[in-house]
């Protein structure tokens, strides 16, 4: 009897070994995005200094209000607040449309420069926060 009875604890030990273990799913980092600053306008501007912390960042825009239509340019170039040399030129549009350009540089400070003719333009520069 005592060897049925061993033999039946080997048998639910090796069950429960084999048994398939449930475990959750690692989270995949996620990031949210920051806004550092927005700007719009009409016509050519240097924007104040903003503070990148990541080396991932990216600029969204926005144009409208083309007149006379066919006409409107928008080009922005970022540009190192301490040294004053261009870093990136992001955006190099023409007409109306919006879209999110992304840059990958060194955290520093910066500033942008709109270089625009016969349109009306919007900035939102932003930096991701990663969330677990």
């Amino acid at each position: 009897m005592r060897a049925v009875t061993w033999w039946l604890v080997l048998v639910a030990l090796a069950a429960a070994s084999c048994r398939a273990r449930t475990e959750r799913p690692a989270r995949e980092p996620r990031a949210v995005w920051h806004r550092i600053g927005a700007w719009s306008g009409r016509g050519n501007a240097q924007l104040e200094t903003f503070v990148i912390e990541r080396w991932d960042w990216r600029v969204q825009w926005q144009t409208r209000n083309e007149n006379p239509p066919g006409q409107g340019r928008l080009v922005v170039t970022a540009h190192s607040a301490d040294s004053g040399r261009v870093i990136a030129e992001p955006i190099d549009v023409t007409g109306v449309g919006q879209d999110t350009e992304y840059l990958s540089e060194q955290p520093r400070r910066y500033y942008l420069v709109v270089d625009s003719a016969n349109l009306d333009w919007s900035l939102t520069v932003e930096e991701p926060t990663v969330i677990q």
